[in-house]
């Protein structure tokens, strides 16, 4: 196998497992390998962040109103429970 593989993926899995199981230590390293040029650092800081991506994707199916999305929903919902806006100085 090839060396500038081995590291991308092993950084990238070491990223993602560690965010997983360790999530302040893995941001912490993530920010300190931002500026460091290497395979394995960016393949870190992208399985920290891939990690993050899907536990925020599964956060969003699991709980659709954390999002925000369901505010404007409610908001219609209320509405037509209470019926039309009606203008009283016609």
């Amino acid at each position: 196998m090839n060396s500038e593989y081995d590291d991308i993926k092993d950084g990238f899995n070491a990223g993602y497992v560690l965010r997983k199981h360790e999530p302040d230590l893995a941001k912490q390293l993530a920010e300190s390998y931002k500026d460091i040029d290497g395979d394995y650092f960016k393949a870190f800081i992208s399985g920290t962040e891939e990690y993050a991506k899907e536990l925020n994707m599964e956060r969003s199916r699991l709980y659709p109103g954390l999002d925000g999305s369901r505010s404007n929903l409610s908001a219609e919902k209320s509405k037509e429970k209470n019926g039309p806006d009606i203008d009283l100085e016609k």
